[in-house]
């Protein structure tokens, strides 16, 4: 104000001075000039100083009030602008203080000096403990070189700006994007915003995204989007895989005529101009050629791809190769076809036996229909001629996930029997457990009708064996009986004596009479009739005969373990087993030999028994045939349990020997071994499940007493 005074002050007085020297000098001038008399002159001069006086007070006024009137015009438009800037002032304030937008300032060192209230809620502090700390103490420690170097940004260039993770009082974090200026005193104003959310879901998307670039790389079916130009925008690695490519980027705005024949190019680019239309490729089956030439089958969908307004913008594709399914849906076609085909009656079962199949074969052999038998138990079969202990074998093996293979007597829908050999085995899932049963069964009513009469012409067969050895015991008897009956006839005998001839007639007829019995039970027709048995007295009883049947040149030797358990077995079908190998055994030393009898008891761990698939863990007595023969050789080993399978001469075997004892080493739910060495003798082992703590039944009528 002063200095506006002092301003006026000496614009009047050099305004004064220049009037007042002009005047002074123009007109003393004036007057010598045009005026000579000194009296006028004089007067003159008097008046020219009133006129002096009047002009320059005229003149002070004028430029007085001129300076005064532009000093109050300037003094109201300060106070206009100083009044517009304090509005504009409290305007900005009152912006700065109530913005949602934290706003910071912060002097040259960039440390705070005031900051609004969102600035405040933002970080948590306080604006007194905020005030002094530096801007890159919010920052977490790995940030602060970071934070260093924009504070260098601004003071160099001015501005600012970047996204930061700041750390609130309470220790949580949030994100900012921050954009700061410098201001003229050399500090900084800072705008914050909070963008935590934003970064938040931006990651989420990021997150989602890569999700399903994972997703869709994962999927075995080729994956795809093309525009309406038919140009790959997305593309999996299945696709990449499928053209020989890389990386799906490898693929991109490219079309199917980069990869396809011109011909099957158009074909597919014609579906899709359909698609493009809105009409959408559901599933579509055809057969293609890849781009490496070979020929597949592929399931297709296309879809149309909009955007939000719902134009259709391209197409979204997705392509399986069912190839190898197709093969596997005809070979299954081929598979049940040939099951509903097979003369072999077969049936399947869930984990549980109920029914789930049976083909026509079954049908046709038990004249139950499948509409019948479907959702029942097999058990609807039994025929009552198997006991509690044969169908316990049978689960114990299965259960064990063994196949279980024997001969089954079942019985028809009208009741009628008939009997088949079933082969079971237990069905598994990727994970060892057993899902389904299946059993392949074939009728063989005829076949056994046969075999019991092979079996029978056998048994006379030994039995004519056996007449050489029998006539000597007949003979003797006789003569026993006669020369008794003669001394009888003798009037002097002592009645003691009497007594005694007629004691050995009777104890020769009683021979007699045995070995009469022993004949014809051993020739009889039996059906078997299992029962808990002593395989050492079966085999014991069994000796005197088999003497008469090896005869003198060959040795037998018995070796029979002491306490062994019982077996469930048919005493005539173990007889006869032990007089079929005898007999091999006996044509197998034609210059004699020597021959053993064994029998023993084992017991089965699960890790042997898993070796056999006849066995299950538990006890096991067997019997040993062994003779010093010939032996056997090694190609024919395989094949010595075959029907009609001989090494003897045309005329000398039947080959049914051997398969007569494996047929009834199976039934007795065993198995038998063989061991043979070329010009040293051959060994039957045979092994029969042990019935442990059992005791005899009623004693079970033997052969041979």
């Amino acid at each position: 104000m002063k200095s506006k005074f002092a301003n006026v002050a000496l614009r009047t007085s050099l305004i004064y001075g220049l009037v007042a020297a002009a005047w002074i000098l123009l007109s003393g001038r004036m007057l010598m000039a045009f005026v000579s008399d000194p009296a006028i002159r004089d007067r003159l001069e008097i008046y020219k100083g009133w006129a002096f006086v009047a002009v320059t007070a005229l003149l002070l006024y004028t430029l007085l009030r001129s300076q005064l009137r532009r000093m109050e015009q300037g003094d109201a438009e300060r106070k206009q602008a100083e009044e517009a800037m304090r509005e504009s002032e409290a305007k900005f304030r009152s912006y700065v203080e109530n913005s949602t937008m934290a706003v910071f300032v912060a002097d040259k060192e960039h440390r705070f000096t005031h900051c609004n209230p969102a600035g405040i809620r933002l970080v948590g502090y306080d604006m007194a403990t905020l005030r002094g700390m530096r801007t890159v103490d919010l920052l977490l420690e790995e940030d602060r070189k970071t934070g260093l170097r924009a504070h260098a940004a601004l003071d160099k260039e001015g501005h600012s700006e970047g996204e930061y993770c700041l750390k609130r009082r309470d220790g949580s974090l949030i994100w900012v994007s921050l954009r700061a200026v410098r201001l003229e005193d050399g500090g900084s104003l800072a705008y914050c915003q909070d963008i935590t959310e934003r970064k938040q879901t931006a990651e989420t998307i990021a997150h989602e995204r890569q999700l399903l670039r994972t997703l869709i790389d994962m999927l075995p079916e080729t994956f795809y989007v093309k525009d309406l130009d038919s140009r790959f925008l997305v593309a999996n690695a299945a696709l990449a895989k499928h053209f020989g490519k890389e990386m799906p980027s490898q693929i991109l705005g490219l079309t199917d005529a980069d990869f396809f024949p011109a011909a099957l190019a158009a074909r597919y680019r014609a579906e899709e101009l359909k698609v493009f239309s809105g009409e959408p490729l559901i599933d579509h089956e055809g057969k293609n050629r890849s781009p490496d030439g070979r020929e597949c089958t592929c399931l297709t969908t296309k879809v149309p791809f909009r955007d939000s307004q719902g134009r259709i913008q391209g197409l979204v594709g997705i392509g399986r190769d069912i190839t190898e399914r197709k093969q596997a849906e005809e070979a299954n076609a081929r598979l049940a076809t040939a099951v509903e085909q097979a003369a072999e009656a077969i049936v399947i079962t869930d984990s549980k036996a109920a029914i789930l199949y049976v083909n026509p074969a079954f049908e046709k052999t038990t004249a139950y229909t499948s509409s019948e038998i479907v959702g029942q138990n097999p058990r609807i079969l039994k025929s009552g001629k198997h006991d509690a202990a044969f169908y316990q074998q049978m689960w114990d093996t299965l259960s064990h996930g063994k196949v279980w293979a024997w001969r089954v007597i079942n019985k028809k829908k009208n009741g009628a029997l008939y009997e088949e050999e079933t082969s079971i085995s237990p069905v598994f899932d990727s994970n060892g457990k057993i899902v389904n049963y299946v059993a392949v069964k074939h009728d063989v009513t005829q076949e056994v009708a046969l075999e019991t009469q092979l079996r029978q012409a056998q048994k006379m067969e030994i039995i004519g064996q056996l007449a050489g050895g029998v006539s000597h015991d007949f003979n003797n008897i006789l003569t026993v009986i006669q020369g008794n009956a003669s001394l009888l006839l003798n009037a002097e005998l002592k009645p003691a004596e009497k007594t005694e001839c007629t004691r050995q007639i009777l104890h020769a007829a009683e021979r007699a009479a045995s070995l009469t019995r022993q004949l014809l039970m051993f020739s009889r027709k039996q059906v078997m009739q299992p029962a808990n048995l002593s395989l050492n007295e079966v085999v014991a009883q069994m000796t005197k005969m088999l003497r008469r049947v090896i005869g003198e040149n060959i040795s037998l030797q018995s070796n029979y373990a002491a306490n062994l358990p019982l077996i469930h077995g048919d005493p005539g079908m173990i007889e006869q087993i032990l007089m079929n190998l005898v007999v091999n055994a006996r044509d197998a030393m034609p210059a004699g030999g020597g021959l053993t009898i064994a029998t023993g008891v084992k017991n089965f761990d699960k890790e042997q028994a898993d070796q056999n698939p006849y066995a299950s863990p538990g006890f096991y007595v067997w019997l040993a045939v062994s003779d010093t023969g010939h032996g056997i050789a090694q190609e024919n080993l395989p094949r010595i349990f075959e029907p009609f399978f001989t090494t003897k001469e045309v005329g000398k075997g039947t080959g049914l020997g051997l398969a007569t004892v494996y047929g009834i080493v199976q039934q007795h739910h065993g198995w038998i071994t063989v061991t043979s060495e070329v010009n040293k003798g051959t060994t039957f082992q045979i092994h029969f499940p042990a019935v442990v703590n059992a005791k005899p039944e009623k004693k079970a009528e033997l052969l041979i007493s």
